[in-house]
């Protein structure tokens, strides 16, 4: 089943929050392939 996501960050107020969210989203990206479509900037 296709799904699709949009993340949108326009800034980091508190970088360790960013970390805690990054450690924790690192296993959502595992199982079925994940095709990127488009990327701006760095994520």
């Amino acid at each position: 089943m296709p799904a699709y996501v949009i993340f949108i960050r326009e800034r980091t107020l508190d970088p360790s929050e960013l970390a805690a969210y990054a450690k924790a989203a690192g296993p959502s990206l595992e199982g079925p392939p994940i095709k990127f479509l488009a990327a701006y900037g760095r994520h």
